[in-house]
């Protein structure tokens, strides 16, 4: 039975007990031992004590009637309990092996099961039972102890061997007695044995109690042997933790210095990066060094030793501004590079920070506060190594503008020692509009330096000025008598090395005496001189002849002694053409882009064998132009004017290059027409007649043309597409040159000029605000040249009206790639073949270029400009037909006079077919009189009404409504007057006020919601006239609509919901909770099951994603139970009727101009949201989630009653074949009834998911619950094309509050609009299964339903929303209005691919499909497409695939007063918080997309996956771009109004 060596003592000798036992197999003990051994196996190895209390209940239960078993248990229970602490003790000193614990009970149980025939026994022995149990108590206190003595475990293991004979002693005694069972009244049982067995355990556990002194002692010296090597081995211990310790000290100090040390320098990295960026102080360090170099000897040491520089430099207490003023060229710019070397040098180490402004290269405040921040910057890293929290700039957030870069100034000047700021030629900016940066310039260092007087020195070296001299004057120095000195020192030191013969004294100072008094104190003149005779004068007779003869007397001798060495023809052209290039470009030009520049204007501009030689450029350049080599970019070499009084000259000498015959030639001209004709010469290149394509890798970015050129060899490219138009203001307008222009708009290299822009020139399709005239008013950069568009009766107007509104319309997409650098590695970036060019019209000249898209607008060659002109119609309403291939729009046919009583409209359809312009296939004008059709009451009405829309068309195009009045189309496809409908006095039923409409063939159902609207007075004619003026203005202040925050109103139960028991209550408001909480956990949400289950779709009964199998109330929508079946009679509903005798009178008062109503939903006119807390006041059992419900309420004394009528127009005067009203406390907007395509059945939403079923044919009806919520805004039906099912698409809206905003935003005044929560969308789709048998009496079965989230809005018209539905056999496309396709493609069943393609194989039948889908390519929209409705038609099945081509349709735009969907903040965060659209109309557009367009259909997921995945393609790239300009690119004009 050994599983383990035995390894304690107690093991050992139980194992050789045991094992003698084995010798002695006739023996008792090992009778008995068998015996034990089959007890514990006939209990699995498993005696316990429980088994043996078990075994004696058994012998009570089976000799119950004996008194003497009741002595059983009280005898054996506290054996049984001491027993249990002896096995503890067993167990632990005997862990390797089981039995000896098991054999305890063993044993026991033998006994008890032997003794069980003998019940007086147990008393016999009941005093040896007790000794036993007193000498194993006190063995329990012994092992408690000493227990972990050896000694004690071989006393201990003694124990047992007579705990083992004692019950074997029992067992003999039971065994003997029973074989004399005859003489058993004469045998009595013997304890002697077993009393001798209690003594020598008695002894033994004595011996115990002897030793026990042995042991403490033992024990003693033992711990006190052990203290005396733990304190041994503490001490040690103790020494390895000290070093341990100081080791980790020194590690965690080192780890915590280098992560220090790293976080420092990631602040430094991050701040130095953001600034570099934005900084340019590379010409001012190159300019500096250079002025250093060029010094001569001790011209400049004067400075030093100047009192006033001397107190500036060095006295805390002295004036801490220095102007020094000079006339041009007398050197300041090298008398400021001095000064820095010098103060820099002082004992006290102050710090110099400088700027040297350049004419040819314009500073701004904003720049210039960019580069003193970034030397500041680095010189305080460079003395500290650190970045303290008071300079840490979050440059993910940090905005860029001039306030933030001062504030940085601020902060980083009080951490700096002395500060000299040093602005030398800062006269160069006083020019033109550069004279505004200059004046905030000096504004901003002088409020320095008053700031921080001790801290702060500013140095100025201009020229002297008006502006200097109003700002500086008190500060004011003038060094040129300084000047002429120094001139004197350098003539001194340079005259005499001159010539390599020495002069004599007298001819040396006659040399120098011209020399001087020539040079006036001009440095420049006299370096020019000096150089000139270096290079130019052979002999000393040559020296004297010169000064006294060729001796220019100032600059302008010398700019036209150096002109005149261009002799030939040749040289003399191309010296105009470098000089015109240089003098008249918005920027510094490179080398390259001068030789283009020149090829591209000679005669010979064919090929790149005619460019010039780049010796012979520099040849020309020589010495009035001088290269700059740009560091950062190898081959940049600029080109600049060596100093800016040439330019000047030139600019006052443009004929300085003809060959004085008097003969005017333009080619030896200097003039910006050479530059102007070479930007748009070199756009009009063949090889930009395409579009460039992007062969960009993960590495570089490229662009190259369809010959596969690489632009960036077209050094001209970037700079033409910026320019082209600035440097056609001057020049000479002639009708070559204006045919020039027209023919440039009009080709495709304008659209490939468009491209450029869009990808290499900063912000040029941005919109820009002054703040001089508010923000109110938005301004465009001017793209056109003055003269083109400013000439009246031509052609320019036109092309400058026509590509407004074509960047109104997609402003956005050619913004994004250069709005900031984080932008410019946007997806489709350059793309513009992804505009819709067609949807600008046929009058526009742009709208043939190519595209990817068949795309059009629905006009022709007058639309749209004779349609929605603003002197004629105001507004225009359309409809798409149920395939997209028909659009009907209607608008006035001229404006309305303001006495006039008729209306004229014109209606038009247009037919769209793929492959051809929109094809208008009938025109009518329809007159009707306003007050037949109540045209005020849907235009004119009461505040909360403007939600009406007076104009509509059945959705099948088959009707349409003018006010009141219902028009049918006969089979020429006009529309017709019905009679009767929309009159007040007839006595039919048929209502004169309603807000919806919808028919199926001869059949019309006409819904109100709301009580006809009280007409608003009418307003002065001539206030109206004089209002028509200022609409633009009242246009863009007029309140936007949306859903906003009501003020507190009572909720208003329906009779029938009054009446609805306490648990019913409860059970709609718990899982309400339940299903906001669903809304914000799942994007989509897809439950789909057999349609043999009936699902309850009540969420006041369930969750959203479980099901019931209520039969009664089956195809998940709940009974009403008021009377589910209730008839209704016509004459009875009729009754009802109100006359509404208040609104019916007719004014006296003027009348007001009609026109249709602006659909500007006020505050009444909403859908209306409340909190939680008083959705609890208003009893509606609202949510107790986080998100507001959307409800509106009507008060208790105004509670609304729907009226829904259906009329049969089979005959010549409509007859109601049904009519019923009903109690509505809650809005629902756009939820019209819906036909079943060939029963006698209609279906109606009404509030609170209740949805009314109308057997109009039969005259009964019944209502059922659909999702109760009352977070509705709208509930659609719609039929299955087979009649078998039907579809609920139900919008649900949640208010969100508003992310957090910014400390500095927080400052900010807030508007009510700006503090209104945001409204989170989610749209539920649902299919239910109608009876076959009983289709309009049996309620139907639940058999689909989906969940989708929409975005997130600011607000929502309630007169058009943002989503479009468009239903199909299988899908439902739901499309949102934005400015790129946002498309849902949603299963209307399960498991839709094998309802479609059953011959489907067997794997792809197990394959479930995704409910869910969305477009995979990205497909951009106009920007207007966010305040229009968009949806999409499918193509037909019947069509060839190669043919088949999907319609995505875009609603009429509408001027900013009409417009019914409001500017919103959208879901696509690419979209979001963009500007105004501007006030401009347009006729409904679309275009054609094929399957291959949409990329297929994937998961939402997968879709973002997927851009994600493009964006990241060359996220590391830089794009090199046309940096945005203060000056030349705020020539602006304003933003279409």
């Amino acid at each position: 039975m050994e599983t383990n060596a035995p390894n304690t003592a107690f093991q050992k000798a139980f194992i050789e007990w045991r094992d003698s036992l084995f010798k002695k197999k006739k023996s008792h003990k090992y009778n008995f031992l068998l015996s034990c051994n089959y007890a514990i196996l006939t209990e699995h190895n498993a005696a316990t004590a429980e088994s043996v209390e078990e075994a004696v209940r058994m012998i009570e239960v089976k000799n119950s009637q004996k008194t003497s078993t009741r002595m059983i248990k009280k005898i054996i229970g506290p054996v049984v309990k001491i027993l249990k602490d002896y096995e503890g003790i067993i167990e632990i000193l005997c862990q390797a092996d089981p039995f000896p614990s098991a054999i305890i009970w063993g044993c026991l149980k033998v006994i008890v099961n032997g003794l069980g025939r003998y019940f007086e026994l147990f008393e016999k022995i009941r005093g040896q039972l007790d000794l036993l149990k007193f000498q194993l108590e006190r063995l329990k206190w012994c092992d408690e102890l000493w227990g972990d003595s050896d000694d004690m475990q071989r006393y201990l293991c003694n124990t047992y061997v007579h705990v083992f004979r004692f019950w074997s002693a029992i067992d003999k005694e039971c065994n003997r007695i029973s074989l004399n069972t005859i003489m058993r009244a004469a045998t009595s049982f013997s304890t002697k044995k077993i009393q001798s067995i209690i003594d020598d355990l008695g002894e033994e556990v004595d011996k115990i109690d002897k030793l026990w002194p042995i042991v403490e002692g033992r024990k003693a010296r033992g711990e006190r042997q052990d203290s005396e090597k733990e304190r041994q081995e503490a001490g040690l211990e103790r020494m390895e933790s000290r070093l341990e310790r100081q080791v980790n000290a020194d590690f965690r100090e080192k780890v915590l210095e280098e992560h220090d040390t790293a976080q420092r320098e990631r602040y430094y990295s991050e701040m130095s990066q953001w600034l570099q960026r934005r900084a340019e102080n590379g010409s001012s360090i190159k300019l500096h060094g250079d002025n250093l170099d060029n010094r001569c000897g001790n011209t400049c040491d004067w400075l030093v030793t100047a009192p006033w520089y001397d107190n500036w430099a060095k006295d805390v207490h002295a004036q801490p501004i220095l102007w020094l003023y000079a006339q041009p060229g007398s050197g300041k710019s090298t008398l400021c590079s001095h000064a820095i070397s010098h103060v820099v040098s002082l004992p006290d180490s102050p710090v110099a920070a400088f700027q040297f402004f350049r004419f040819d290269e314009q500073t701004t405040a904003r720049q210039l506060s960019y580069n003193l921040a970034t030397q500041l910057f680095e010189e305080y890293w460079r003395r500290n190594r650190t970045v303290p929290e008071n300079l840490r700039v979050n440059t993910a957030e940090a905005a860029d503008n001039f306030k933030n870069i001062q504030t940085l100034i601020r902060s980083l000047l009080p951490e700096l020692p002395k500060v000299f700021l040093f602005l030398d030629g800062l006269d160069e900016e006083d020019s033109g509009a550069r004279q505004k940066e200059a004046t905030k310039i000096i504004g901003f260092v002088l409020e320095l330096a008053r700031s921080f007087p001790d801290k702060v020195r500013v140095w100025f070296s201009t020229q002297d000025r008006p502006l200097f001299r109003k700002w500086l004057g008190e500060y004011a120095v003038d060094i040129q008598e300084h000047i002429k000195s120094s001139v004197h020192l350098y003539l001194c030191k340079e005259l005499p090395g001159i010539c390599d013969i020495e002069m004599d004294e007298a001819t040396h100072n006659w040399a120098l005496k011209e020399l001087q008094d020539r040079a006036d104190g001009h440095f420049l003149w006299a370096t020019l001189m000096i150089k000139e005779i270096t290079l130019s004068i052979p002999s000393l007779r040559k020296l004297k002849h010169f000064i006294k003869t060729g001796l220019p007397s100032d600059l302008d001798g010398y700019y036209k002694r150096i002109l005149g060495k261009y002799k030939s023809d040749t040289e003399r052209e191309y010296a105009a053409k470098i000089l015109s290039l240089v003098v008249f470009a918005r920027r510094r030009l490179t080398v390259n882009e001068i030789i283009e520049a020149v090829w591209i204007t000679s005669d010979e501009a064919g090929q790149k064998d005619d460019m010039m030689f780049l010796n012979f450029t520099k040849k020309i350049f020589a010495p009035l132009v001088v290269i700059d080599h740009d560091p950062t970019h190898a081959g940049n070499d600029y080109c600049r004017l060596f100093h800016s009084t040439v330019k000047s000259f030139l600019l006052q000498h443009q004929d300085i290059l003809l060959d004085g015959t008097g003969e005017c030639d333009d080619k030896h001209i200097i003039s910006e027409r050479i530059i102007g004709r070479a930007c748009l010469s070199y756009l009009r290149l063949d090889k930009y007649a395409t579009l460039l394509r992007n062969t960009s890798t993960e590495t570089k970015e490229s662009w190259t043309t369809s010959s596969g050129e690489d632009i960036a060899t077209h050094h001209l490219l970037r700079y033409s597409s910026k320019y082209w138009d600035k440097h056609l203001d001057d020049a000479k307008e002639s009708p070559m040159l204006r045919t020039s222009v027209e023919e440039f708009l009009k080709s495709p290299n304008f659209v490939t000029t468009l491209q450029l822009q869009s990808l290499f020139v900063e912000s040029h399709f941005g919109i820009y605000i002054l703040r001089s005239v508010g923000d109110q008013y938005k301004w465009l950069k001017r793209v056109f040249p003055r003269w083109f568009t400013k000439t009246k009766g031509a052609s320019g107007p036109v092309f400058e009206r026509e590509y407004r509104a074509f960047v109104s319309e997609w402003r956005w997409f050619l913004h994004k790639p250069t709005c900031s650098s984080h932008c410019r590695n946007t997806a489709h970036a350059g793309e513009v073949d992804r505009i819709l060019w067609g949807t600008l019209g046929p009058q526009s000249f742009l709208s043939r270029s190519p595209g990817r898209y068949e795309s059009f607008m629905v006009a022709n060659d007058a639309a749209p400009k004779k349609r929605l002109s603003k002197a004629k119609a105001r507004i225009c309403i359309d409809a798409f037909g149920l395939d997209g291939k028909e659009v009907a729009i209607v608008h006035f046919a001229s404006k309305p006079r303001a006495q006039s009583t008729f209306l004229e409209f014109n209606v038009e359809t247009w037919g769209i077919r793929s492959g051809s312009t929109p094809t208008l296939k009938s025109q009518q004008c329809i007159s009707t009189d306003r007050d037949e059709c109540h045209w005020e009451h849907y235009t004119q009405a009461s505040v909360g009404r403007k939600t009406l829309i007076p104009v509509k068309f059945s959705p099948d195009l088959s009707f349409l409504r003018l006010g009141s009045q219902v028009f049918a189309k006969d089979g020429d496809g006009a529309y017709v007057q019905r009679p009767t409908v929309g009159e007040k006095k007839t006595n039919n039923g048929i209502p004169w006020y309603f807000e919806d409409f919808t028919s199926r063939g001869q059949y019309v159902a006409l819904v109100s919601r709301q009580k006809p609207p009280n007409l608003l007075p009418a307003p002065n004619s001539a206030l109206e006239e004089k209002k028509e003026g200022k609409a633009q203005t009242e246009d863009e202040n007029s309140d936007e609509s949306g859903l906003s925050t009501a003020s507190s109103s009572r909720s208003i139960k329906d009779e029938k919901t009054e009446k609805k028991t306490p648990d019913s209550a409860s059970e709609d408001s718990d899982p309400e909770s339940r299903v906001a909480s669903e809304a914000e956990s799942e994007i989509h949400q897809i439950d789909t099951e057999s349609s043999s289950e009936s699902i309850e779709l009540d969420s006041g009964d369930e969750d959203w994603s479980e099901g019931s199998t209520d039969l009664e109330n089956g195809l998940g929508i709940s009974s009403d139970q008021n009377g589910d079946t209730t008839s209704s009679s016509v004459s009875s509903s009729a009754a009802e009727t109100e006359s509404h005798s208040d609104s019916d009178s007719d004014s006296d008062a003027e009348r007001p101009a009609p026109e249709f109503a602006p659909f500007d939903d006020s505050d009444d006119g909403r859908v209306q949201f409340y909190s939680d807390s008083e959705d609890g006041r208003r009893g509606g059992g609202g949510s107790s989630d986080d998100e507001g419900p959307i409800r509106r309420y009507f008060s208790k004394s105004n509670v609304q009653k729907g009226m829904i009528t259906i009329l049969d127009f089979s005959e010549r005067e409509p007859r109601v074949c049904w009519q019923y009203r009903h109690p509505l406390p809650i809005m629902l907007y756009g939820s019209t009834p819906a036909f079943h395509p060939t029963k006698g059945l209609a279906v109606w939403p009404l509030y609170g998911g209740d949805i009314l079923f109308v057997d109009f044919e039969q005259k009964t009806h019944f209502i059922r619950k659909a999702r109760v919520t009352t977070r509705h805004v709208f509930i659609k039906p719609q039929f299955s094309a087979d009649g078998a099912h039907l579809h609920l698409a139900s919008l649900e809206a949640q208010t969100l509050p508003k992310p957090k905003r910014s400390k500095s935003e927080d400052k900010k005044e807030t508007s009510k609009e700006d503090r209104k929560p945001l409204l989170r969308t989610s749209l539920f789709i649902t299919t239910h299964r109608l009876s076959a048998s009983k289709t309009t009496r049996a309620p139907p079965t639940l058999v689909h339903r989906v969940k989708i989230f929409l975005g997130v809005f600011e607000s929502i018209s309630a007169s058009q929303m943002p989503f479009s539905l468009t239903w199909t056999k299988e899908f439902l496309y739901v499309v949102c209005s934005s400015m790129k396709l946002r498309m849902f493609r949603i299963a209307l069943f399960p498991h839709t691919s094998l309802l479609s393609h059953p011959e489907r194989d067997a794997d792809d039948r197990n394959r479930k499909e995704e409910m869910v889908m969305v477009s995979k390519n990205e497909i951009f929209l106009p920007d207007s497409a966010r305040v229009r409705s968009v949806q999409y038609f499918p193509p037909d099945e019947e069509t060839p695939s190669i043919a088949r081509k999907g319609t995505i349709l875009i609603g009429s735009l509408n001027s900013i007063k009409d417009r019914r969907i409001k500017e919103m903040w959208v879901y696509d965060t690419d979209t979001a918080h963009l500007d105004e659209l501007p006030d401009v109309t347009s006729p409904p557009i679309g275009l054609f997309v094929t399957e291959e367009d949409l990329g297929g259909w994937i998961t939402e997921e997968g879709r973002i996956a997927e851009l994600e995945k493009g964006r990241g393609r060359g996220g590391g790239l830089e794009r090199k771009i046309e940096k945005f300009d203060a000056e030349d690119d705020c020539d602006i004009e304003p933003y279409l109004n």
